[in-house]
């Protein structure tokens, strides 16, 4: 008996010996200025300035608790959309360690989506960095990689329908000012890179952190990742797919035979379009039929970058 437990005992140090140390996920890691958060920023001709230097100046207000470095193709300065060209720290493929990877938009994007090295070498990155995030139609290039397939994410509402037929499997979002999905992050446009970027260090360290680098940046936080305030007024790049309807409700104020369209007062469309007095082309029958100072239901679809509405039906309700 005494030699069995013996050898069940040498039997279980040898397999905790061969058992490799857990390495600590992303959600365990504590940042310290011993232990900064590593964050890797992805340059390339035609970058969105504020793309880049917005994420800088929020996670350069963690102090020492935060490491920033330039990331591209070349240890080449790289030229932004506008303004001066800024300096490369490290080679995409030369990257070290990262924590964190952020891909900025930017007119640049338009031609880095066919980019192949670029786009390999993200996705290489992107495999292996704990939280991996995009800003405007930088959702481009990490959509092209293929890793945010199934994921649900959301880019510059001026450029959405590009940026959304990268990759169709993407769980595409308008009305999100941010997203968070698992490890990937991705904002609307522009100014939404310093609202994710603060949303991160929210998750990362504390909103008491985020709330105080705001504060310090003298910033107004858009803090609500479902709400983006710039999602109605470019509802017009919501949707170019006339198999895509909303439901509309309003009182027409005018009919425009010669534009083969209504004027309508409507409501509220919530994440496409905000209460407003506008025209929309309609089919020749519910033209005919169409009287002013009616109320309506009707679809709301978009066609060839114009709104147009059918299936139109009188209704008892009235706009406010």
């Amino acid at each position: 008996m005494k030699t069995l437990l013996l050898l069940l005992a040498l039997a279980s140090v040898s397999a905790a010996a061969q058992t490799p140390t857990p390495t600590p996920t992303a959600a365990t890691v504590i940042y310290t200025a011993e232990r900064p958060l590593v964050v890797g920023i992805v340059l390339f001709e035609g970058f969105e300035p504020l793309d880049v230097f917005g994420p800088i100046q929020i996670f350069g207000g963690l102090g020492r608790r935060a490491k920033i470095v330039t990331l591209a193709e070349k240890l080449a300065p790289a030229r932004p959309r506008f303004g001066p060209a800024v300096s490369v720290d490290r080679t995409l493929t030369e990257p070290g360690p990262l924590d964190l990877l952020i891909i900025p938009g930017g007119t640049g994007t338009r031609t880095e989506v066919a980019n192949a090295n670029l786009i390999a070498a993200l996705k290489r990155l992107g495999e292996t960095t704990p939280h991996v995030a995009s800003v405007c139609t930088g959702a481009a290039l990490l959509a092209k990689t293929g890793l945010l397939s199934g994921h649900r994410a959301t880019s510059n509402k001026r450029s959405f329908q590009w940026v959304a037929a990268q990759d169709r499997s993407v769980q595409w979002i308008h009305a999100a000012r941010w997203i968070e999905d698992g490890k990937f992050a991705t904002s609307s446009g522009v100014s939404a890179g310093i609202d994710l970027s603060l949303g991160l260090v929210a998750r990362l360290f504390n909103r008491d952190t985020a709330v105080k680098i705001a504060q310090a940046a003298e910033y107004v936080w858009n803090d609500d990742p479902a709400k983006d305030p710039f999602a109605t007024l470019n509802a017009h790049t919501a949707t170019n797919d006339p198999t895509r309807k909303f439901p509309l409700h309003g009182v027409i104020v005018d009919v425009l035979p010669e534009r083969g369209a209504l004027l309508v007062k409507h409501e509220e469309i919530p994440g496409i379009m905000a209460a407003m007095t506008m025209s929309f082309k309609v089919p020749p029958a519910d033209l005919a039929a169409a009287k002013k100072g009616e109320a309506i239901d009707a679809h709301l679809y978009q066609l060839d970058g114009e709104w147009h509405i059918d299936g139109i039906t009188p209704s008892p309700a009235q706009t406010k």
